[in-house]
């Protein structure tokens, strides 16, 4: 079997980590697909990318030095763009990275939510001027 499908299998059927069978770039090259985009949109849940992100290091029992190459790959759009204003302190470890992906992307409210609101005020805006 190619290294790649055991690398697939994850812990259940392979016998050891993912770096103790490849060197650190060919272990980025085969995690990082694994891993989805995140363009940081209102839209896109940090959360739920971080987990998979999580969910990905636990399935390969990759190191947090690993683990920040993939993931930090696959940052695009409005999260690269925070990537890149970072101080090295920031990017130096995973958690950190991790800590200011959710103090800058996590939303409060959702858009949905917000808009709702919105659109409620707009309304009785409306129906308040057309009383008088």
């Amino acid at each position: 079997m190619s290294q790649a499908g055991t690398l697939v299998r994850g812990r259940s059927g392979s016998s050891g980590s993912a770096q103790s069978r490849l060197k650190g770039g060919n272990v980025v090259e085969i995690i990082s697909p694994q891993i989805p985009i995140f363009e940081g949109y209102e839209k896109e849940n940090i959360r739920k990318w971080l987990e998979q992100v999580d969910y990905v290091e636990g399935l390969h029992e990759i190191n947090e030095n690993i683990l920040l190459l993939a993931a930090t790959s696959r940052l695009a759009g409005n999260a690269l763009d925070w990537y890149n204003r970072q101080s090295t302190a920031v990017i130096s470890s995973w958690a950190e990275v991790k800590k200011g992906l959710l103090e800058y992307f996590q939303r409060k409210v959702s858009f949905m939510l917000a808009m709702s609101k919105i659109n409620k005020r707009v309304w009785l805006q409306k129906k308040n001027l057309s009383i008088m």
